[in-house]
């Protein structure tokens, strides 16, 4: 009886006490890193070679005012588990056509090589017009896996942020004043300022870097700047010299959400109560319906508040990059627009009434100037004849060049004017096999329309390429940007993969340095910025913003 009590204890008690035992040991063998906000327990990355910490909580939404400035988080209780990068804010993916996210998701996450040195630090923030995107996992997507990046021995982060009615609800009132969206970013920076030491990163060697609405923001933390949060910053196809950049403030907002959820007032304060209440998600489907009109959120002016941190109180034109000291690498792709008309039909391009509609954007002009404006265009871009779909090739040239590509040729004359240290201009012309975008749109282009560098960045589920030539462009791309991001340099010194010496811009040299199967110092395009430039200098006095 006593021994079969006893086969019966090693029965169910040892292989128990092993299982627990597995347990704690995996649990041990996971890295855990001490913040300032409490311990953060992470993953190994599948292939052992460097950690990961997903979803690190670095500021809290208030309840009852979703759309305001959020607190930094509280400490932690016990050890907290950076196991899940899926936590967007709410949005509609316009790319992929669904619902997700959720208000908490002021989250981070870190990437870190396993090295004993001090690295340095990549913070990437997302792009998507202001209104949808995400850093990490989102309904079986993920974009901007960096394992590419992490080869060479950088630390990289990622941050998700409140986008579109939660970040860029502006009413110009103390409670909702406006950016949100920016403050969250800046709250992200902050905490990476004060912790990333703890993962192994130089808190003295920050570069941030977006990618359009991502690099627009990046443009606008460099314009705020007071805690020298960063050092450097690559600004990918997006400025706010852009045209879509910056809107007004617009109190009726509110009134046309609520309504659009069942509930009709004039009460501002019963207006964001109400919306306060609501399922996130709802939200945001009450204002995409397919026969509502779209209503925008961007950046915008602030009033001052006492009391309350502030982030843009004055135009794009009247604000003075902080660039003093810190260097800059900046770009686009050389047919961005592709990605917004390429699938577009002839009819289109059939006359000049889009064209009217984006100069109304930036310029308050009378009918009789905004005629004499279209006409410089169609001189300069076909000549004599008329806008028509015979030429949509040119076409989509003006509006790369009106929506992006100047203005970030303006924008980098403005840099090295207020003395930045040294900016470093691009133009990436690569088409392969893992220019996404193109891919996603079903494009059949000999070129790289607006994000197609993204691929060689990162790491994409949806593409899927194992060319040669699309291997030495990952290889290029991740060098020049961590070589920035390390050294200051893209091209600290020659080599096989980067066999042109980049030269920074100057007074007396705008040249670019192009991006293609081959690398060179050019300035083809710049011909076409300088007709911008003289087409910016006739109009000035009708410039917006």
């Amino acid at each position: 009886m006593i021994l079969k009590r006893l086969w019966i204890l090693n029965f169910i008690f040892i292989p128990t006490v092993l299982v627990v035992w597995r347990k704690i040991s995996d649990t041990n063998s996971r890295p855990v890193i001490l913040t300032k906000n409490g311990l953060v327990r992470g993953l190994k990355s599948p292939n052992g070679d460097y950690d990961m910490f997903l979803g690190i909580p670095y500021g809290k939404v208030r309840q009852e005012n979703p759309f305001g400035i959020a607190d930094p988080y509280p400490k932690y209780e016990g050890i907290f588990d950076a196991v899940d990068d899926n936590n967007p804010c709410p949005q509609y993916d316009e790319g992929f056509n669904f619902f997700a996210g959720t208000l908490d998701c002021l989250r981070l996450h870190i990437y870190t090589p396993k090295k004993s040195e001090k690295l340095a630090v990549m913070v990437y923030i997302h792009g998507g017009a202001f209104r949808y995107g995400h850093s990490g996992s989102c309904n079986g997507e993920k974009d901007y896996d960096p394992v590419y990046l992490i080869r060479h021995n950088i630390i990289f982060v990622s941050l998700t942020y409140r986008l579109g009615v939660y970040g860029y609800m502006c009413l110009g009132t103390k409670e909702i004043p406006g950016n949100t969206a920016m403050k969250d970013q800046l709250l992200a920076l902050r905490w990476i300022k004060s912790n990333i030491e703890a993962f192994g990163g130089d808190p003295d060697r920050i570069t941030i870097f977006g990618h359009s609405s991502g690099s627009i923001s990046v443009d606008f933390q460099v314009h705020y700047q007071h805690d020298n949060l960063f050092q450097q910053a690559i600004l990918q196809s997006g400025t706010i010299t852009n045209m879509h950049s910056f809107g007004e403030a617009n109190t009726s907002l509110p009134f046309i959400m609520a309504e659009n959820l069942g509930f009709k007032t004039r009460d501002l304060d019963a207006a964001i109560r109400f919306l306060s209440k609501q399922d996130p998600l709802n939200v945001i489907k009450a204002i995409t319906q397919p026969a509502l009109p779209i209503l925008i959120f961007q950046p915008c002016i602030e009033k001052i508040f006492y009391g309350v941190e502030h982030f843009i109180t004055k135009k794009p034109s009247e604000l003075v990059p902080k660039v003093k000291n810190r260097k800059f690498l900046i770009g686009n792709t050389n047919d961005e627009y592709s990605i917004v008309i390429g699938n577009n039909p002839d009819e289109y391009f059939d006359d000049d009434h889009t064209i009217r509609k984006y100069l109304n954007y930036s310029f308050n002009f009378n009918e009789e100037e905004l005629k004499g404006a279209v006409h410089k265009l169609k001189q300069f871009y076909i000549g004599n004849g008329e806008f028509s779909r015979k030429y949509r090739r040119q076409m989509t040239d003006l509006f790369s060049d009106m929506v992006h590509i100047y203005p970030t040729y303006k924008q980098l004359n403005i840099y090295h004017k207020n003395e930045a240290t040294k900016v470093y201009y691009y133009l990436f012309t690569y088409s392969g096999g893992r220019n996404m975008y193109r891919q996603r749109n079903n494009l059949t282009l000999d070129t790289a329309i607006h994000a197609d560098e993204l691929g060689y960045l990162f790491q994409d589920l949806h593409v899927k390429s194992s060319s040669l030539e699309d291997q030495l462009m990952i290889d290029r791309m991740t060098t020049l940007w961590t070589n920035f991001a390390k050294y200051g340099d893209p091209v600290p010194s020659t080599s096989e993969i980067l066999p042109t010496q980049w030269v920074p811009i100057s007074d007396d040299s705008k040249a670019y340095f192009r991006i293609d199967k081959t690398t060179k110092m050019d300035t083809e395009f710049l011909a076409k910025n300088e007709f911008w430039e003289e087409f910016y200098r006739q109009y000035s006095k009708n410039f917006k913003y």
